[in-house]
């Protein structure tokens, strides 16, 4: 008889597992993400080089530099040092198009 009370409450257990996660996708879905709007538009860790932030804005590379000197265009360096590579997250530089 324990078996099978133990079989039940695995199956409710999984339902009640599907039926949170259903919801919890529902609600992030038509809830939370309408409010953040733009900000939640693609992968918001997607890092991008120097190079392919001058091919999205249309710029040199110079530019892309000058922009991010200025303080117009967040950056992320890398590691440590002037020569560690610089990074730049697309939901800063999409924000950027959107504003220029």
């Amino acid at each position: 008889m324990k078996n099978k009370k133990t079989g039940l409450e695995d199956i409710l257990n999984e339902l009640v597992k599907e039926n949170l996660a259903s919801a919890l996708d529902e609600f992030l879905e038509h809830k939370i993400l309408p409010l953040l709007g733009n900000y939640c538009r693609g992968d918001p860790l997607e890092l991008l080089s120097t190079e392919e932030v001058s091919r999205l804005l249309g710029v040199s590379i110079k530019t892309v530099r000058r922009l991010m000197d200025s303080g117009e265009l967040k950056s992320i360096r890398l590691g440590k040092g002037k020569r560690a590579p610089l990074r730049f997250r697309r939901v800063n530089i999409e924000a950027y198009l959107n504003n220029h």
